[in-house]
């Protein structure tokens, strides 16, 4: 069946000449600028209040630095779309999907350096199991599933036995993780736009999929590049591939071992493809079985060795993070889950997208690869309101979906096109790509200013403790704090997680005063407690305002090392002893400060 007509809009079209001209100059200005002298740029963002001024300024000087790369890729990627239909085949979306691949890296590159704190504790279980220790934070522990990412780890942890460094491992992984998610983004938009793959249309498109969240996310050392890839591939597989229940039966029974959000992405599949089963021709019982089945089984597989491994079919993480969660989050348009989504839509300018992405939502028969993509990114923001959202800035549990909301947009551009005209709708996307490229820049910046538990500073932390229980001569020195990667990882220190993710224990009495203060001043008598004192266990029973605290535990001081500036930073009282470096504040013989000067 031939594609429709598109509207005649003639008398647009010297608009979009113009709008075209406008727009490569601004481009060009930017690259030239952003390369040359980015120091004329920086000054142009506005200092948020929560951030130093001269952190902001810094942060945003590498922002501008890296701007022209980006910027550069965006115009080649419109003007290679404007070469004609030799640019729509398979060598036109390999070079699209590499451009696109190269304005993530550009984007990417302010955050060089920067990995989140959390995905450490996925380097530590998968250091430990490639030496023999087993599935643990630290040989000293037991067993526990502190970790959520099967697949990731298991990866990691074959890096690790192959003898690479880890950190630098999970960067590699990820970008190029990145890069095949990008190129299956241009295929499946070229293929959904056909005829009406214009260069406006393809750079709207790469805006949407480059938004900041896939920008930070997917450079962070977590999982989110492997989620962001298989949840992609999931959905473009009826689009891409004639055996599309083959690859999108092993993308979900790969996706259910790496995020456990999963089986909820995998029922909201099942009900897009039998609703569908009666429209389209390709969908059978049989297919749909083979796409379902995989999944199931790896489910099924991995509930038998958490029983058998860790005694337990549930993973810490979800006694930390999940307890409490109920469907009715679903229906609070109050909750935090909700707005959650509505901050990252306006920050991100996604909100400019909603009437297009409308428009695509109507049209009269969704293809199949469509209904794909709305069944996963609905899945996926369902699994945010129930949660509740998320601790970390910027949109960490949006950016797996970015390429979805992609290639939504392609779609819902393509009939933009055939409603109103090339040249209408190529005015739109134009404004539209500089709307979300201006909020990206600026989201960048703050987060640059000022990222998510760097774990180069956690890190730092562990080493710390680590050198003055050296000086203090304890052996086997354990700490209490609620950032478990550096801590553990790098540090080497055994820990007890006051966040619960690494501590079965705590993360199952998190609410439990008697317990809380039982287990930590009894049982486990860590030698150094840091952290928050309004968060985690601390701040939720407020075990550090007992007297027994007080009675077990003398502050810690560490002049001019900011980063130790913790509410909570405390040493063992038994264990303090008069050593170089170390000075004690006495109020009437009693030591009641431990002072660590160099």
């Amino acid at each position: 069946m031939p594609p429709p007509p598109l509207a005649d809009d003639r008398a647009a079209a010297p608009l979009l000449r113009c709008a075209r001209v406008v727009a490569l100059v601004a481009v060009a200005s930017l690259i030239a600028v952003s390369a040359f002298r980015p120091d004329l740029l920086a000054p142009r963002f506005r200092g948020d209040a929560g951030i130093a001024p001269p952190t902001f300024a810094a942060a945003a000087s590498t922002v501008a630095a890296s701007l022209w790369g980006a910027a550069a890729a965006l115009a080649l990627l419109g003007l290679l779309m404007g070469a004609g239909p030799r640019a729509q085949g398979r060598l036109g979306a390999l070079l699209a999907g590499g451009l696109l691949w190269c304005a993530f890296l550009a984007f990417a590159r302010p955050l060089q350096g920067w990995l989140v704190d959390d995905a450490a504790i996925t380097f530590a279980y998968a250091e430990n199991l490639a030496h023999g220790h087993g599935l643990v934070a630290h040989p000293a522990l037991p067993p526990e599933e502190g970790y959520s990412p099967t697949s990731w780890m298991l990866l990691l942890a074959a890096a690790s036995a192959a003898g690479l460094e880890l950190a630098g491992t999970a960067v590699v992984a990820s970008q190029i993780l990145a890069g095949l998610t990008l190129l299956l983004v241009t295929r499946a938009a070229l293929k959904l736009l056909g005829r009406h793959a214009s260069p406006e249309a393809m750079v709207l498109t790469g805006t949407v999929a480059l938004g900041a969240p896939l920008a930070v996310w997917l450079n962070a050392g977590l999982e989110h590049a492997l989620q962001a890839f298989l949840i992609t591939a999931t959905a473009t597989a009826p689009l891409l591939w004639r055996r599309w229940h083959i690859v999108g039966g092993l993308s979900l029974a790969l996706l259910t071992l790496t995020r456990p959000e999963a089986p909820l992405l995998v029922g909201a599949l099942t009900v897009a493809l039998v609703l569908a089963r009666r429209r389209e021709a390709t969908v059978t019982w049989r297919r749909i079985g083979w796409t379902v089945a995989p999944a199931c089984a790896a489910a099924a597989a991995l509930l038998a060795f958490r029983l058998l491994y860790f005694g337990d079919p549930l993973p810490n993480p979800y006694y930390a993070k999940a307890q409490g969660t109920t469907t009715l989050r679903l229906f609070n348009p109050f909750g935090s889950g909700w707005r959650y989504l509505l901050d990252w839509a306006s920050a991100s300018g996604t909100l400019v997208l909603v009437p297009l992405l409308l428009l695509g939502a109507t049209a009269r028969q969704l293809p199949l690869a469509m209904r794909a993509v709305a069944a996963l990114g609905l899945g996926q923001l369902a699994f945010v309101i129930l949660v509740g959202g998320d601790w970390m800035d910027e949109s960490r549990f949006v950016a797996p979906v970015l390429p979805l909301a992609a290639i939504a947009t392609a779609y819902a551009h393509a009939e933009l096109q055939m409603r109103v005209g090339v040249a209408r709708a190529g005015l739109v996307a134009l404004v539209a790509s500089a709307a979300l490229a201006l909020c990206t820049t600026v989201s960048l910046v703050r987060f640059v200013a000022a990222p998510t538990t760097p774990l180069a500073t956690v890190s730092a932390i562990g080493h710390e403790f680590a050198t003055l229980a050296q000086r203090l001569g304890v052996e086997r020195p354990t700490v209490a704090t609620h950032d478990a990667g550096g801590t553990t990882w790098a540090a080497r220190l055994e820990l007890v997680d006051l966040g619960g993710l690494c501590n079965r224990a705590l993360a199952q009495h998190m609410d439990d005063r008697a317990f809380v203060e039982r287990y930590l001043f009894e049982q486990r008598r860590p030698t150094f407690v840091f952290g928050s004192t309004t968060q985690f266990a601390a701040g939720r029973t407020g075990f550090h305002l007992s007297p027994r605290f007080a009675a077990d535990y003398v502050a810690l001081e560490f002049p001019g090392r900011p980063y130790m500036d913790g509410g909570l930073c405390h040493v063992r009282r038994e264990v303090v002893r008069e050593v170089p470096g170390l000075r004690t504040v006495r109020d009437g013989g009693r030591v009641v400060k431990v002072v660590v000067e160099g």
